[in-house]
């Protein structure tokens, strides 16, 4: 891995590695990468670091890079956090309540037990925007061939998930209050299941059937054959 040299410290990203020694050079066990960058380009990098003017994220999608000015930054983050619907602004941290109720909850359960015309849609913010679709969870669950779990508590640990999404944004404290946070690790199968039951009740009643209707989460392609 390319890494920044400074003085006698080598830092990568802004962390630092200590300083090698003439016995540790000869030592295979550790290997230094070279750098390959120019003078320039490590002072670019050193002044984009140190820019408080910025903020550098990875994107959504595509594993690329965002730069943006930090007062767009905070401004558009505030103008999303202000929709009521949403994200309700709290007056102190409820992290600690939280973890005692997930806490409960865990010792409640066995930790054994919890072991030719086309068309593309893509759904808008949709992680923010699904209502909390316990029913098509608890449809889809209740449709296994073996209920171990039970249904009720996945339903209940779901329900903990969706309901105690609290963050801290530039010093203030908020709840998401719908949808389910993007960071989850069941937000992506919790997305699935909605869009599957969403999809399953548009396709039943549909009174012109499609000629094929290929889904990804919320990207979706449609043929037909008949006319608009």
């Amino acid at each position: 891995m390319p890494c920044i040299k400074k003085a006698r410290e080598y830092v990568i990203f802004g962390t630092k590695l200590p300083d090698v020694t003439a016995d540790d050079a000869l030592d295979n066990t550790q290997t230094i990468s070279k750098d390959n960058r120019s003078t320039s380009q490590r002072r670019a990098l050193h002044s984009l670091q140190h820019n408080a003017e910025i903020v550098i994220k990875p994107a959504d999608k595509g594993a690329a890079v965002v730069i943006m000015n930090r007062r767009d930054y905070i401004s558009e983050a505030n103008r999303q956090l202000s929709n009521a619907q949403f994200y309700q602004k709290l007056d102190r941290d409820p992290t600690e309540e939280h973890s005692k109720l997930v806490k409960t909850q865990r010792a409640f359960y066995d930790q054994r037990t919890l072991k030719r015309h086309s068309v593309s849609h893509d759904g808008c913010c949709l992680y923010t925007n699904i209502p909390h679709g316990i029913a098509a969870c608890r449809a889809a669950w209740d449709r296994r061939v073996s209920n171990h779990p039970s249904t009720q508590s996945l339903v209940d640990l779901l329900k903990l998930a969706l309901t105690l999404n609290n963050f801290k944004f530039n010093d203030d404290n908020y709840l998401q209050i719908s949808g389910t946070a993007m960071d989850t690790k069941m937000a992506p199968s919790y997305a699935n299941v909605f869009m599957g039951h969403l999809e399953s009740a548009i396709l039943t009643s549909a009174p012109i059937q499609p000629f094929s209707w290929l889904r990804f989460v919320d990207d979706i392609e449609i043929k037909w054959t008949s006319n608009r």
